[in-house]
């Protein structure tokens, strides 16, 4: 049986299992990361499934592509057990044992909760909701005044200042963004 997580250190959010690979339990992860430091040097990490939390031991651990990782840990030789304990699960480490992010980089889970400020106006738009990562990039979910959510490629265009120790990001050319991505939307009117 894995082991109960008691540090109460943070924990910082690292990927999601997206899948498994081969008959050997080995896990896919989507990693919240492009170019994960972590990847070769981390031992184990806290694993958090919708039925429960514990501690696993990586066995070995590889990049497969762009934000793609194959992970085994120790205690599941083969698939069946891995998918039936790890599935849905996300992967952290204590913020202490993960490398500082570069310049300009952010934890996605450092993000979360952020204010939104309008570059134009600065009145605050929303809160950072996640930061949701595909091979084709971040995007900011952002919950706007009246419960809506936003999806915003997260790039200097649209987020040209990111103050972590205010709590707080910019947002320029949302207009631009929000009327675009309406566009988008409308349905093609048939002749």
């Amino acid at each position: 049986m894995p082991e109960t997580p008691e540090n109460t250190e943070k924990l910082v959010r690292l990927g999601k299992i997206v899948g498994f690979q081969g008959l050997q339990g080995a896990v896919k992860v989507r990693l919240s990361d492009d170019e994960p430091d972590w990847l070769d040097s981390l031992k184990t990490v806290t694993l958090k499934t919708p039925r429960q939390t514990f501690v696993l031991t990586i066995r070995r651990a590889r990049l497969k592509g762009p934000r793609q990782g194959i992970i085994e840990f120790e205690g599941y030789p083969d698939r069946t057990r891995a998918e039936k304990e790890l599935a849905e699960g996300e992967l952290f480490a204590p913020l202490s044992c993960l490398p500082e992010p570069a310049e300009g980089e952010y934890w996605a889970d450092d993000l979360i909760g952020m204010a939104v400020i309008d570059a134009s106006g600065g009145q605050e738009l929303g809160r950072v909701k996640d930061l949701l990562s595909s091979t084709g990039g971040d995007y900011l979910e952002i919950s706007v005044d009246g419960g809506e959510t936003v999806l915003i490629p997260f790039i200097d265009e649209f987020f040209p200042v990111v103050e972590p120790e205010n709590k707080r990001l910019t947002v320029a050319r949302l207009e631009d963004f929000l009327r675009d991505a309406a566009q988008k939307e409308k349905p093609v009117e048939k002749s």
